[in-house]
């Protein structure tokens, strides 16, 4: 129609056009047409349309979606919006990790614990060892020497006998064997061996008039029984002063020994009633 230029009819059918570029003549208009056709993104009516829809529910407002009575509400759409952030849940599997390193760390205290007593042992074990090395073949006291003696004229002559530089050694072997928690328990060992309970009663370190003898005299007994208890390892430091502290408190309590105490508590008990029945019969 328009190439010919004729006039529409009145009963024409009526088609939508969209108009992209107007020309003053029809060669004109097709090579604008055969340039738009290459260039132009042209599409339909329904792709338009449907293109329009999709681009709207990119906007939608999430408001419209909250009830009309909890948009007046600040607090409602503040909790609506901003959800709480809640820490992640610990997963059975994370629980069992954290379990079994706090059960590997016990074990581990208890494996140091038992190696530590493991190793006090031996360290036992060790000195004992030595000390029977050391006591050799000599177990037992030598035949010329009986003890313990019953007098204080034996007790000398043990003293004297500690003068032979091998007597000595061989009496410090055979009492180095003897064994004590403390050095205090192994002196007293070694002082019940030498000397009677009823020897002893006769003795403090040094001596009263006429009343008790002077133990300190007999210094080649005191100083046998300061080197046999340094035989021992872990008495190797206690000094000769420490054995004679012990020495001395020994033959204070010697009268508390053998059932001493009681015997005096009961004549103490006895010279009570005595006096009182003295009193009564006044």
């Amino acid at each position: 129609m328009v190439l010919s230029s004729t006039e529409p009819c009145e009963d024409r059918a009526k088609i939508p056009i969209k108009v992209f570029y107007s020309a003053g003549s029809y060669e004109k208009a097709r090579r604008k047409l055969k340039r738009a056709e290459e260039t132009s993104n042209l599409s339909s009516d329904s792709d338009f349309n449907e293109n329009r829809r999709k681009r709207r529910r990119k906007y939608e407002d999430p408001i419209e979606n909250i009830p009309t009575t909890s948009r007046h509400n600040p607090q409602i759409l503040v909790t609506s919006h901003c959800a709480p952030n809640n820490p992640p849940p610990v997963t059975p599997h994370l629980n069992s990790q954290v379990s079994s390193s706090n059960e590997g760390k016990t074990f581990q205290r208890k494996v140091l614990r038992m190696l530590e007593e493991i190793k006090e042992d031996q360290a036992e074990l060790h000195s004992m060892i030595q000390s029977l090395t050391k006591a050799g073949s000599c177990s037992a006291i030598p035949e010329e020497c009986v003890l313990p003696v019953n007098s204080p004229e034996d007790l000398n002559l043990f003293n004297e006998y500690l003068y032979g530089r091998e007597k000595f050694s061989q009496i410090c072997t055979y009492f180095g064997s003897f064994g004590g928690h403390t050095y205090n328990s192994l002196v007293r060992r070694i002082l019940q061996t030498v000397m009677t309970n009823e020897v002893s009663l006769q003795y403090n370190w040094k001596g009263t008039g006429g009343i008790k003898l002077a133990f300190q005299n007999f210094q080649n007994i005191i100083q046998m029984i300061s080197a046999s208890v340094r035989k021992h390892k872990k008495f190797e430091k206690v000094s000769q002063h420490e054995v004679e502290v012990t020495i001395k408190k020994w033959l204070v309590y010697a009268k508390d020994r053998d059932g001493g105490r009681a015997h005096r508590a009961a004549f103490n008990g006895a010279q009570i009633i005595i006096r009182n029945i003295a009193n009564v019969t006044k």
